[in-house]
């Protein structure tokens, strides 16, 4: 009995060290018949019941704490009784159970009658836990948890305070309150890490428990990622997010599936605030695969919808609703009504966006219905809302009407300032429909009066509105002084969000920058210590002298080779990263500064009937709105390739279709320019590749040939075989590239210059065509002479297709 307590005891120790939960499960359960001891068998069953519940195997661990209960009850130990009764708890909990159970309220009565101020902080913490999430009643729980700091003392393991701080931290966080939250928090870790530094030793045992073999870090990830999602409260997502990393990596290291799991979806949430919405829907993806694999249902329903939201904001409607509808189907078979409620409100925006009214409707019916049967007279005001617009644009007036006077009163009632503004909006739109002018200026005017300390797109919004409602009272001079102010926030919005990008861009770009810096310093404290062991090896012999001199001269070569490629490849991603700013901040704002005040001079031109005027602008808007779509599709087509996200389904295509929807689109400009189109094509050649990358590519290299040939040339596109590709030329009677800009062409470090009718570019057209086809596994060459043309060949796998 002795020899098995003792080597428990080492055992537990070495397990503070760093094995994993399964590590621990898989040790265990062998040793568990040869205990003899009930005391001690209580303990390890607790322990595993633990284990079990870290690795997400709710079976095991209901297997677990039912076997805990029954032994303690037949021993008359009622310790072991109350922490089984509070294991089974979190299995219920964890499977997505709303029902209150009896289980924590037994384990509290139990720990006061036997007088155990550690198993009463046990308990308690699982109660606050149960006012907090289940009643959504912070308040209580603070007041339980506050009360259990008084009567901690020496008997009580850091553990259990360091999970009542931790409580209050989360209760403290939903309260609003974040200095005590910060304050908890940090409490926490400190109890956290006594669990390792400083074992409790249970009197009972004579060791430490085996819950406690991972000294504390299961908890202490918990905690920082409850950090990370203050930071992120806060706007702090940098921080949020780099406290999310120390989380994650342990959770790699140590085989925690669902504090990984977990750390994903924080990571997920800060990249979304942070503008990298790929990044976040990796992040969602992979939380999603492992609540899949584990049938937790109510974590996935919760993360499909989050999946299914940020689709929603990429204005990704249909993905959004395939990940809504799973969701409901999700949350309908755990009886989940509030889930079911508010997946039915985002099915209800979703179906909106998509202009399916009647359906819309239908959703908002649904969850108001629930909503009834809840009573929960805050939520009902959204509902309510959200029935409004989709009615406006049924065109249904009055009914939107009442809807948004509902709306406004609940608001009104729950001080919902942030929703007032909107419910006055609607009603004004709702009025200014109706033509009821004098009613949609009051409830305009109201919702300015609530947003001029408010944001500037909301202020952006109710100057339009207002505009529009003084030009339909006649208002002209009111109507135009709004929509000055309504195009200055315009410009505002607009800065702000472009210097928002450019700053998260700079970031990214530090942290890359951090990253390249890290893995060389690692790469070179790795040299240092082959260099030790080469000195090492000086004392053993000559010979192993030569040989592992030998052999370490040759990695540090390619050690420095790579250091020399990997700085080159450095320096090409700053001077992408640098050409990339220059376009956001140059090339995009060009065009739009040349549409500025375009509205203006069309009204004035209007008034003074100069028809001729406004041709001349409809012309100077429509070339450069194509200016402006061009670049910005190149600019995405580039991004996407930069990040390896590029839509790639190659296929077997018609060359001479895709050619043809091409030259169509360029007949005009080049009629403009008075440029011969030629088209020889042949119509029964096949190329396997992408069929949105091939037309960019001949969308590109055509744009450049018309761009660079004068008035009175020729451009021409044409095939050819060549073995198994197809040659694709596109040929033009231009002004030809000297042959010093001929190596650079390609490259994004080039000097964009100016068509022979002073047509401007950025650059980035030939270099897109460059890497878009070698995506489609082909080449790109040119040829061309100074004043006398250019041709282009593109050259793609060639499809043969059987005669029939």
């Amino acid at each position: 009995m002795k020899r098995i307590s003792m080597l428990a005891f080492f055992f537990f120790s070495s397990l503070l060290h760093g094995y994993t939960q399964q590590h621990l499960i898989d040790s265990l359960a062998p040793i568990l018949p040869a205990i003899k001891n009930p005391i001690q068998k209580i303990d390890v069953l607790l322990g595993l019941s633990r284990a079990s519940m870290v690795v997400s195997d709710l079976k095991k661990t209901k297997q677990y704490a039912l076997q805990t209960l029954n032994l303690s009850t037949k021993h008359k130990y009622r310790a072991g009784q109350a922490m089984a009764l509070l294991f089974l708890e979190q299995v219920q909990n964890n499977s997505g159970s709303n029902s209150d159970s009896n289980y924590v309220e037994e384990a509290l009565k139990i720990a006061r009658s036997i007088r155990s101020k550690s198993v009463e902080a046990f308990a308690i913490y699982h109660l606050a836990e149960q006012q907090l999430y289940r009643h959504n009643d912070y308040s209580k729980a603070i007041k339980i948890l506050e009360e259990a700091l008084q009567k901690v003392d020496k008997t009580v393991p850091d553990k259990h305070i360091g999970n009542i701080h931790k409580v209050l931290g989360m209760a403290y966080s939903i309260a609003g309150d974040s200095a005590k939250t910060f304050q908890h928090f940090k409490k926490a870790l400190y109890h956290f890490a006594r669990v390792k530094t400083h074992p409790f030793i249970v009197p009972e045992l004579g060791r430490p428990s085996a819950m406690d073999a991972d000294g504390g870090l299961l908890n202490k990830v918990q905690v920082l990622l409850y950090l990370s999602r203050e930071y992120y409260k806060q706007g702090k997502f940098q921080q949020a997010l780099k406290l999310t990393q120390e989380p994650l990596a342990l959770a790699q290291k140590y085989q925690l599936s669902n504090i990984e799991t977990w750390a994903h979806e924080e990571m997920a949430t800060n990249s979304i605030a942070m503008g990298d919405f790929a990044q976040a829907i990796d992040h969602y993806k992979k939380a999603i695969l492992f609540y899949e694999k584990k049938q937790s249902l109510l974590f996935l329903a919760n993360t499909v919808v989050e999946l299914g939201s940020t689709f929603y904001r990429l204005k990704d409607y249909q993905m959004a609703e395939q990940y809504l509808q799973r969701a409901l189907s999700i949350r309908k078979s755990l009886a989940d009504t509030i889930g079911i409620l508010y997946v039915y409100q985002r099915l209800g925006q979703t179906a909106t966006a998509l202009s399916h009214h009647d359906q819309a409707l239908q959703y908002y019916q649904k969850a108001a219905s629930l909503n009834a049967k809840l009573k929960d007279s805050f939520s009902l005001s959204i509902l309510l809302f959200g029935m409004g617009s989709v009615l406006m644009r049924q065109k249904k007036y009055p009914q939107a009407l009442i809807h948004y006077r509902r709306a406004l009163a609940l608001d009104q009632h729950f001080k919902q300032q942030q929703l007032l503004i909107g419910d006055r909006m609607g009603i004004s739109r709702a009025f200014l429909s109706m033509n009821q002018l004098d009613s949609a200026k009051l409830y305009a005017d109201a919702a300015m009066a609530s947003v001029e300390k408010g944001s500037l797109e909301q202020q952006q919004l109710v100057e339009e509105l207002q505009s529009q409602i003084s030009e339909q009272r006649g208002d002209y001079a009111a109507a135009l002084q709004q929509f000055k102010k309504f195009h200055l926030l315009h410009d505002s919005i607009y800065t702000n969000n472009a210097q928002a990008m450019l700053k998260q861009e700079q970031v990214r770009q530090n942290i890359v920058d951090y990253q390249k810096q890290k893995e060389q310093a690692e790469r070179e404290a790795t040299l240092l210590n082959s260099r030790n062991q080469l000195y090492l090896a000086l004392a053993l012999a000559f010979l192993g002298i030569i040989l592992i001199g030998g052999y370490l001269l040759l990695q540090l070569r390619k050690a420095q080779h790579q250091l020399k490629g990997q700085n080159f490849q450095l320096q090409q991603l700053n001077s992408t990263k640098d050409k990339f700013f220059g376009i956001i901040a140059h090339d995009i704002r060009s065009p739009m500064v040349a549409l500025e005040a375009v509205g203006e001079q069309m009204a004035f031109y209007v008034k003074q009937q100069r028809i001729d005027k406004l041709e001349r602008l409809a012309d100077r808007v429509d070339k450069t709105t194509r200016q402006l779509n061009n670049l910005l599709d190149n600019l995405l087509s580039w991004a996407l390739l930069q990040q390896g996200i590029v839509p790639y389904r190659p296929q077997s295509i018609s060359i001479a279709r895709i050619a043809n929807e091409v030259l169509d689109l360029f007949q005009a400009n080049a009629q403009a320019k008075n440029v011969a189109l030629e088209n020889h094509i042949a119509k029964d050649l096949n190329v396997y590749a992408d069929a949105n990358t091939l037309q960019a590519i001949l969308r590109n290299l055509l744009s450049n040939a018309i761009k660079f040939t004068p008035a009175g040339g020729k451009v021409s596109v044409s095939t050819e075989l060549a073995g198994d590709k197809v040659c694709i030329h596109i040929n033009d009677t231009g002004t030809g590239i000297a042959a010093e800009k001929l190596e650079k062409l390609f490259s994004i470090d080039k000097s964009s210059e100016k068509g022979t009718a002073g047509e401007k570019g950025t650059g980035l057209g030939l270099m897109l065509v460059k890497e878009l086809v070698a995506l489609n596994k082909g080449k790109v060459l040119v040829v061309s002479k100074l004043n006398e043309g250019s041709s282009f060949t593109v050259s793609l796998p060639l499809v043969l297709i059987p005669k029939p």
